[in-house]
């Protein structure tokens, strides 16, 4: 039996785009500029990237401009952010891989740094941009590469987003499953609605809080199904159940439409649930960060 082996870049995305704009690895953040109007995740991640002096081009006048940013406290002064979204797409780019290396670096404690929260604001622009991508080039490039008989496909992406899970769960009309598709196992899931009544909890003033809800995920891919799909910089729908005494770390995986969710909900979740960010550079190792 033959086996195929494909290298999928963030390119892949990239030529798919519509009229929602989609980011590569160095003009990340000017992308990202274009949506920070619309999130606060993303307008923090950002002022807060400038704050930290992570960003090798740095200005006074940037870095003041981002702390009235944070400094605001509700609505932001739509001058302001038109100023601050300027800075952000007219800044120099540079690789977010390289960003985030420093900055898990100047930190000691990752779930309280610049860093970690803009792995949410990734999240968040991802959940932004949804299908709104042109999919049949690549449904149409799936179709004439499996239907070679007695082959086996092994794609390997860098890329954090879900567009080609979907596009290959779809078209083997779900023989490949995100319980074993990612080439291991993956036994426990939430949906977004049990994510949504789990958050609701923490609106009031404290108190005792309930576990995260999970369920098992007990489909698996079907024994014909030719395909794995290996993500060795993580993977946007990609959690861990984390006991930080015993140090053992079990992984599950986030629902359809949970994406969001998940950006949005990253201050109030417990400690006992980290994500799997994209890593901070091209060394193989992932990580937990406790959120």
């Amino acid at each position: 039996m033959s086996q195929i082996v494909y290298f999928v870049g963030a390119g892949l995305t990239k030529s798919l785009q519509q009229n929602s704009p989609v980011p590569l690895l160095n003009d990340f953040i000017s992308v990202m500029a274009d949506y920070l109007t619309e999130s606060d995740v993303i307008r923090v991640a950002l002022a807060d990237f400038e704050c930290d002096d992570l960003f090798e081009w740095r200005c006074d006048e940037w870095k003041d401009t981002a702390q009235s940013i944070l400094d605001c406290d509700g609505s932001v002064p739509k001058d302001l952010l038109r100023k601050f979204q300027g800075i952000m797409k007219s800044r120099p780019s540079e690789n977010i891989e390289m960003l985030l290396g420093r900055g898990f670096e100047k930190h000691a404690t990752p779930y309280n740094s610049s860093a970690m929260r803009f792995c949410f604001a990734i999240n968040d622009v991802f959940s932004r941009i949804g299908w709104n991508v042109n999919l049949p080039p690549l449904e149409q490039f799936l179709r004439k590469q499996l239907k070679l008989s007695g082959g086996r496909h092994t794609f390997i992406s860098f890329n954090y987003d879900l567009v080609l899970d979907r596009c290959i769960r779809e078209y083997t009309k779900g023989d490949w499953q995100p319980s074993d598709g990612y080439g291991f196992k993956i036994e426990r899931s939430f949906n977004q609605n049990e994510g949504e009544v789990h958050m609701k909890q923490f609106d009031g003033d404290g108190g005792s809080f309930s576990s995260f809800p999970l369920r098992d995920l007990v489909l698996r891919s079907s024994p014909k199904c030719p395909v794995k799909l290996l993500k060795p910089h993580g993977s946007l729908n990609w959690l861990i159940s984390y006991n930080w005494k015993g140090l053992t770390r079990k992984l599950f995986i986030a629902g359809a439409g949970c994406t969001r969710w998940v950006a949005w909900g990253k201050q109030r979740l417990l400690f006992s649930h980290v994500l799997l960010p994209p890593t901070k550079g091209r060394n193989g190792k992932i990580s937990a960060i406790p959120i």
